[in-house]
């Protein structure tokens, strides 16, 4: 099954990197959007997600915030 993955990010943060290094390493396929360099994707994940923190990723319409490997696993089905 193809998910629908967007990393809201910013390329200064640690925690925004490996979430996209672990989604890279599990050959998931995602939008990354800078939300420093582009306001309206800053705009749309505090939407979203009702916070400012990053990373927040968008998993088939779920919201999950930080680097949360147990949440991505589960919402993408990877086991271990």
């Amino acid at each position: 099954m193809t998910h629908k993955v967007t990393v809201y990010s910013a390329p200064w943060c640690p925690w925004c990197n490996k979430t996209k290094e672990w989604l890279n390493a599990h050959k998931i396929k995602y939008e990354n959007k800078d939300v420093d360099k582009d306001p309206k994707s800053a705009e749309e994940m505090v939407k979203k997600s009702g916070q400012t923190g990053i990373p927040v990723t968008e998993i088939d319409g779920e919201i999950i915030i930080g680097y949360d490997v147990p949440r991505l696993s589960k919402a993408l089905g990877i086991k271990g």
